[in-house]
């Protein structure tokens, strides 16, 4: 069973955006239906989400946990991006704990992109399961360098500067992000706001044309035009052809600027603080809005 974007599909099936890209009780027994019931199912999530920036409710979670509960279902959670939410972080594990096996690590949350150092966590009733996938693992990766390692030991021994550093990054990209949000959707470019993570999937629908029809062409014209780079999201991230929705990533700015300010911003000014200290992207949010501005068919 195929997730994309938390939506959960059938080989070869798609959901518009209208049902924001997350999975149901619903859409997944509906999946089930085009699946071999004679086989052991495996269910992938990842909340919060990429490229979407959702966050599953507690009422969401629980619906999951009935369906995966009821057939079976072995679910591996992404939470890579947990720590990087608006709000408090819910886990699947804690509606289904014996099903659920989360992955996470460094990558994202400790701004270890480079690093790659990750670990997933399996209930005791998945043990026979984890020794298949530890024996995999063993054939096809490494383990990580050791200097890598003792890095990570270290900076865990520090919990409470490295929640503190959580809370202010995700502060910052909370402001980023509804501020993405707020401008695109100003001009006609609709999406759900982001709740967690530095991403954000906004539909373009409001420029497509009979002499603009694919996203792909869309995403080459704005970096040629615009100066700013974006990717499709068909065929990229399996969404269906002729849809406008893309990959935005809101983190092109200096972030050491914007840590330093964080702690002295009082809230009052939003707009000023991404416009100050996260310069870049403001500016390519205007070039973005100028450009759709200027490609809007002209209503009749």
């Amino acid at each position: 069973m195929n997730c994309f974007s938390g939506e959960a599909q059938g080989e070869g099936s798609h959901h518009s955006l209208r049902e924001q890209l997350r999975p149901h009780a619903g859409g997944i027994e509906e999946a089930l239906k085009e699946l071999d019931p004679s086989k052991r199912k495996l269910l992938i999530i990842n909340t919060p989400n990429n490229p979407t920036g959702h966050v599953f409710t507690e009422e969401e979670l629980k619906a999951i946990t009935e369906v995966c509960r009821k057939h079976k279902i072995i679910c591996i959670c992404d939470e890579i991006y947990a720590r990087l939410t608006v709000k408090k972080h819910l886990s699947l594990s804690r509606y289904y704990p014996e099903g659920t096996i989360v992955t996470t690590g460094y990558s994202k949350w400790a701004s270890a992109g480079g690093w790659r150092f990750g670990y997933g966590l399996f209930p005791k009733e998945l043990n026979d399961f984890q020794k298949v996938i530890a024996g995999a693992c063993s054939q096809t990766i490494t383990c990580a360098p050791a200097p890598m390692q003792f890095g990570i030991c270290q900076g865990l021994k520090q919990i409470e500067k490295l929640e503190k550093y959580c809370r202010r990054c995700t502060r910052i990209l909370e402001l980023c992000g509804r501020f993405t949000h707020h401008h695109l959707e100003s001009v006609g470019v609709t999406g759900n706001a982001p709740e967690g993570t530095y991403y954000y999937m906004p539909d373009f629908h409001v420029v497509k044309s009979e002499e603009l029809k694919t996203c792909d062409e869309m995403c080459e014209r704005l970096l040629n035009e615009a100066g700013v780079g974006l990717m499709a999201c068909d065929p990229h991230y399996l969404r269906p052809e002729g849809e406008f929705t893309v990959r935005f990533c809101f983190i092109n700015f200096d972030g050491r600027k914007a840590y330093a300010a964080i702690d002295d911003f009082d809230g009052k000014d939003e707009e000023a603080f991404v416009r100050q200290y996260c310069t870049p992207l403001a500016d390519g949010v205007d070039a973005i809005k100028k450009w759709v501005v200027a490609n809007t068919p002209k209503k009749e």
